[in-house]
């Protein structure tokens, strides 16, 4: 009997190995992704933190990987993932001067269209807004703090057709155009929507209007820092998450699309 159960220790031993190994195998890895608040799109109070990062998390799931969001000011994500402290950061726009940090998921996770909003008591038409008479005043365009506009209002700024005053966010600028201090605020026709909703009254709301035509229209990536040793590998796995999302279709229903919401529909 002593013998019998000294043949069978190994093969308990081997056994254990083995469920310990398999286990192994099964585990899933994880990545660090960090973010700041960009609501509807991003947000820690959001279920899955927003469609975006929904769309990410999903993607990577396809690859039996999970991600953990770390919520800090923007500026802070940006720095944390390019001194390699986090993985990843979403929903960036691709630059020459990002590229030298980070690579960049193979195609865009969301695309920002920005929009106009002004104020019903001084309705403008896209076309007015470009050929202003010389002797007109110059408009007061709002933007935020560090915010990229794209090059058609860098260049209305810099010649004198605006003038842009920065503020620290979205819900600050809508209160001075409803105010009349501005007279043009651009926004992510989304996110604009949204912060009046959340933060503003049906009767303020019922003051704002939005131009159709699309101001600024960038694509937002994800960016993984070059300093993690397993970037190249994260990117290959969510650029092939994101492949089977198409193909599924789940990509699409996933998205919020701009385009549902009518033109010049009160932002109620």
């Amino acid at each position: 009997m002593r013998r019998w159960r000294l043949q069978m220790f190994p093969i308990r031993l081997f056994l254990c190995l083995g469920l310990l190994w398999s286990a192994s195998l099964l585990a899933q890895e994880a990545i660090l992704i960090g973010s700041g608040e960009w609501p509807p799109y991003i947000s820690e109070e959001a279920p899955h933190f927003g469609p975006t990062s929904q769309i990410v998390s999903e993607a990577f799931a396809l690859a039996n990987i999970d991600v953990e969001y770390r919520f800090h000011p923007w500026n802070r994500s940006f720095v944390l993932c390019q001194q390699g402290d986090l993985d990843a950061t979403i929903a960036w726009e691709r630059t020459a001067e990002r590229e030298r940090d980070f690579v960049f998921s193979e195609m865009p996770i969301i695309i920002e269209r920005t929009v106009f909003f002004y104020s019903r008591r001084h309705a403008l038409s896209w076309e007015e807004i470009w050929t202003l008479p010389e002797d007109a005043s110059r408009l007061r365009v709002g933007a935020i703090l560090g915010y990229n506009y794209g090059n058609k209002l860098d260049e209305a700024e810099r010649t004198g057709l605006f003038t842009v005053r920065r503020s620290d966010s979205e819900a600050t600028n809508f209160r001075q155009l409803i105010k009349g201090h501005i007279d043009l605020f651009p926004s992510d026709l989304v996110v604009g929507l949204e912060v009046l909703r959340k933060h503003f009254d049906a009767a303020e709301r019922q003051q704002i209007r939005y131009l159709p035509e699309q101001l600024y229209t960038a694509k937002l990536y994800l960016m993984f820092s070059k300093k993690s040793p397993r970037h190249a590998w994260l990117k290959a796995q969510f650029d092939k998450g994101m492949q089977q999302l198409i193909a599924s279709g789940k990509l699409n229903r996933l998205q919020i699309d701009p385009s549902l919401i009518p033109p010049e529909h009160p932002a109620q």
